[in-house]
């Protein structure tokens, strides 16, 4: 029980105010000290730095994790004074807040955060006396619907040139507040959409809705659906062997996977048979494979595997010059009888010669 009750005591520290959390490594087991690292990865993952120290004479690891804004929305007047406050700062740590909690909160967490929000309109527009049209409330309205309605409140379609825009409950956004807009919904699509939060199930069975609408809506008359250089194997892996990849102890879990020019898929697997693969453009700066697999069980009735991979655009423009392997990461969504019965994370690297 010792080395149970260090974790816990590692843990418990962590939610302190300081957010340091006091660990005593050595009285650790194997199992823990795993179990750690992977709660540190994944705590890095949604945004956090995090720092250790380690004095030889104390055998206490002091680990302190800091969460760190992204940039939605900050100016250069705000980089250049960073002590003084401005509205857009203000409007960048709620960004923050509904990106953080889109992600990895619950159902309950996300109503909260509206109601909070809503509460703060008010004392928002009195202190930086932001008239009713300002961009700065339209963006602050804006992130409100996206907590009440989800991707219902951020309506979209993707152009020929794959930009984003706009309707309904945002149609008044433009320039820089539609551009800050536009990063938060690109967030969001990588982290749901690669199962890199921990998202609610209205969450995502919203976002799925969204992300299926969008398609609908795309024209790109000369997309290629099988674009030559994704073709060949690749290593694929899957839960938590996905999210530390390709880190520590993978090498077991690893599978190939051969996408074929002629849309084929092919598995190194007793347990199953490739079937189809295809590319997809969008949402926003990625670019979306969807391959599947059909498993093969002990009963008559027979298991779809869906893989839903997205591929950074530019990532994949560059690595048609250096030769590097292009990587994706996504979403395995298993059905069985036409039902959704789990999803879980996946990754991808491409082998090269």
């Amino acid at each position: 029980m010792g080395d149970a009750t260090s974790f816990f005591e590692c843990l418990m520290s962590l939610l302190e105010d300081d957010a340091c959390m006091k660990c005593q490594e050595e009285k650790l087991s194997a199992f823990y000290k795993e179990s750690l690292v992977r709660i540190l990865r994944i705590t890095a993952d949604a945004g956090c730095d995090i720092d250790m120290v380690q004095d030889d004479a104390n055998p206490v690891q002091d680990i302190t994790v800091r969460s760190v804004d992204r940039d939605f929305c900050l100016s250069v007047a705000d980089y250049a004074n960073p002590t003084q406050a401005t509205v857009s700062k203000d409007l960048n740590r709620v960004a923050n807040k509904v990106a953080r909690v889109i992600s990895y909160g619950s159902d309950q967490d996300i109503k909260a955060l509206a109601v909070s929000l809503q509460a703060d309109l008010t004392t928002l527009t009195q202190e930086w006396q932001l008239a009713a049209d300002s961009q700065e409330k339209v963006f602050y309205e804006a992130m409100l619907s996206l907590l009440r309605d989800g991707f219902d409140g951020a309506k979209s379609y993707l152009t020929s040139d794959s930009s984003l825009r706009v309707h309904n409950a945002v149609a008044k956004l433009k320039g820089s507040y539609l551009n800050s807009f536009e990063r938060l919904v690109s967030l969001l699509v990588e982290t749901i959409g690669t199962g890199a939060g921990i998202t609610s199930s209205e969450v995502l069975k919203g976002f799925s809705t969204w992300e299926t609408q969008v398609r609908k809506n795309v024209t790109e008359p000369r997309w290629d659906a099988l674009p030559k250089e994704l073709t060949g194997p690749w290593m694929l892996m899957e839960g938590d062997a996905a999210m530390d990849f390709p880190g520590y102890d993978t090498e077991i879990n690893q599978q190939i996977v051969y996408l074929n020019p002629d849309g084929t898929v092919k598995v190194d697997s007793e347990s199953g048979e490739g079937i189809e693969w295809s590319l997809e453009p969008g949402p926003t700066h990625l670019d979306t494979v969807r391959f599947q697999v059909r498993a093969f069980g002990t009963g008559p009735e027979e298991t779809i595997l869906n893989y839903v991979g997205y591929i950074d655009r530019g990532q994949r423009l560059e690595t048609k010059f250096s030769k590097q392997p292009v990587r994706m990461k996504g979403r395995l969504i298993t059905t069985f009888r036409g039902n959704v019965r789990s999803t879980t994370a996946f990754r991808m690297l491409q082998k090269k010669d």
